[in-house]
């Protein structure tokens, strides 16, 4: 979750397209979270696959005012949620698809 929370920091974008988040970073790359089966997986332009949590039932992201919540419900029940946070100085309103810079 630290990585996750460093690239939404530095993201020059942030999409929410379902269940998936979608960040562009300013060297061209887009990095992709989703749910794959019971796990929450990363990859790097469409490719890779790299398993960042296990045991997860659903996984949801909501666009806030500079930054996305996550929200984690595991196998067992237990439901976690985490705020993060964009780091750009301007103001970046993040609905779900589209990021609109004020």
């Amino acid at each position: 979750m630290n990585q996750l929370s460093m690239e939404v920091r530095e993201a020059i974008s942030i999409d929410i397209i379902g269940n998936t988040l979608i960040l562009g970073k300013r060297n061209g790359i887009t990095v992709t979270y989703e749910k794959y089966g019971n796990f929450l997986r990363r990859r790097v332009n469409g490719a890779g696959h790299e398993l960042v949590l296990t045991k997860i039932k659903t996984v949801s992201f909501t666009s806030v005012p500079n930054g996305v919540v996550i929200t984690i419900q595991d196998e067992f029940g237990n439901e976690y949620q985490k705020k993060l946070t964009h780091s750009l100085l301007s103001t970046n309103f993040i609905t779900l698809g589209y990021v609109n810079e004020t």
